[in-house]
Parts: structure tokens; sequence; C-alpha cells
């Protein structure tokens, strides 16, 4: 009868064993996950400065293209480029500068929010896998919880009699000594 409990003291400790290996692989695993999300998410932070720089090229280049058709349409008119005409290139330029600026600080937060989200999922990461010796002990304790009952009916002081020659137990509550 106590072969049975022994295999089955046995059986509970190699879970414990995979127990412990699972939950370092899955901590693993998890880490790595984030890590790949944080590249990915600095590689986002590095698209949307180029996208960024793209943008403001493309609406610098759009911008000198209509004050130039904007001066050559007054001058071809014969207007004067002095007062509400000077103002109204003047609004031009302005209105031309804001627009850069919004883009310029889209970009910027854009960069900014990929960049944080990507410091998060690292600290995510690091957090797996600091956590993965306290999932490695927990499931020690419950493989060894699991095999401490049928380990304590056996006859310990009957195999062998090594044990027996100590005079004290291992298991708390059962007695060697024949």
């Amino acid at each position: 009868m106590w072969v049975w409990e022994a295999v089955a003291g046995i059986a509970s400790i190699y879970g414990a064993i995979k127990g412990s290996q699972a939950a370092d692989e899955a901590g693993n695993a998890r880490a790595a996950a984030m890590e790949t999300n944080a590249k990915y998410l600095r590689e986002q932070a590095e698209f949307a400065t180029k996208l960024g720089a793209s943008r403001q090229l493309q609406y610098e280049d759009q911008a000198n293209r209509f004050r130039s058709k904007q001066s050559g349409l007054f001058a071809k008119a014969g207007v004067d480029l002095t007062g509400s005409v000077l103002q109204k290139l003047g609004e031009t330029s302005t209105r031309t500068a804001d627009q850069l600026a919004q883009i310029k600080w889209t970009t910027e937060n854009e960069v900014r929010f990929a960049n944080l989200k990507a410091s998060q999922s690292m600290l995510t990461a690091s957090q797996y896998r600091a956590a993965i010796p306290a999932q490695q002990s927990l499931a020690w304790a419950q493989g060894i919880g699991g095999a401490a009952p049928a380990l304590a009916k056996m006859p310990w002081g009957k195999v062998g009699g090594s044990f027996s020659k100590f005079g004290s137990s291992l298991l708390s509550g059962y007695s060697v000594g024949g």
C-alpha cells in the first residue's frame, strides 16, 4: 500500500519540478512579449518623428507655393504690395507658421506617447521577470504540499533502516525508530 503513496509523493514532486519550469517559461514568455511590444513602440516613435518631419516639409512646400502664387497674382494684377495686400501676405505667413507649430506639437506628442508606452512595457517585462522566483516557489510549495501526506505514510524505518539510525523524524508528527 505504501508503494502507491510513494508513487503519489514522487508524482507530486515531479509536478512541483514541472510547475517550477512552467512558471519560469511563462514568466520569460510574458516578459519577452512585453519587450517585443516595447521595441515595436520605439519603432513607432521613430516612425512618428520621420512622418512628422515629412508632414512639415510637405506643408512648408505647399505654403511656399501658395505664397508665391498669391504674390504672383497680386503682382500680375499690378497691385502695389503695400497696405492691406501686404497685411494679407503676412496673415498667410502667420497661418503657415501656426500650422507648422501644430504639426510639430502633434508629432512630439505622438513620439512622447509611444516612448511612454514602450517604457511601461519594459517595466512590465521586468516585473514579470522579477515574479518568476515567487511563481516557482509557489509551484514547489504546492508540489511538496501534495507530496507530504503521501510521504508521511511511508515506512521510513523499514526501508533500508538508514533513516532509523538518526532516531528523529523527517516529517513532523511521524516517529522513526522501529
